[in-house]
């Protein structure tokens, strides 16, 4: 039953992608958060599916996936967010800082939880949580922004002030567990 998180996270994915009569509205293409960190969350699952790892393993034999989709479903993925490719999407760029600002968030938690295996179920809970909470474009921009700006890249140098704020704001969250407080500590950085 551990896989059930994997449904939840497929379920915010469409609720990104549809509207609802809870005033949500669906993302426009250049949405970093919806577009890009969400579809790297996306993705990073189905990859567990086919590895058969992760929360989702169990589900490798119940599903089947041709590897000739398997191929161009990762191709696909690759080109949407390669924002230096010779064909790129007019939104590449826009849902790369999304897909950066997600891993960035992703390696501040496997630097902060006991395990990796930790920090990614963490992070898929505060995915979850942040995709049914930030309702506007201008919500999610401004959260993504925040983060791309604020977090080093995995495996680059720590700047002093990388290490203080957002790493102690997440820290906070990881006691509290209140999504509430994480958005609206995050959003009052500049």
């Amino acid at each position: 039953m551990k896989w059930v998180g994997v449904f939840g996270i497929y379920f915010q994915r469409s609720a990104t992608l549809f509207p609802s009569s809870l005033g949500r509205k669906s993302p426009e293409p250049y949405d970093a958060f919806a577009e890009g960190w969400m579809d790297w969350v996306a993705y990073r699952i189905i990859e567990e599916i086919i590895d058969g790892r992760g929360v989702a393993a169990e589900l490798r034999n119940e599903i089947y996936f041709p590897d000739e989709q398997l191929d161009l479903a990762r191709q696909f993925h690759i080109l949407r967010l390669d924002h230096e490719h010779k064909c790129r999407s007019t939104y590449a760029s826009q849902l790369a800082i999304g897909k950066s600002a997600a891993r960035k968030f992703l390696h501040l938690l496997e630097r902060l939880s006991k395990s990796n295996a930790d920090a990614w179920q963490i992070f898929l809970q505060i995915s979850l949580d942040l995709n049914m909470m930030l309702r506007s474009a201008d919500e999610r921009a401004t959260f993504v922004r925040t983060i791309q700006r604020l977090l080093p890249d995995p495996g680059s140098f720590d700047l002093p002030q990388q290490l203080e704020t957002l790493p102690n704001i997440v820290h906070k969250y990881l006691q509290d567990l209140d999504i509430q407080v994480l958005v609206q500590s995050v959003r009052g950085l500049k």
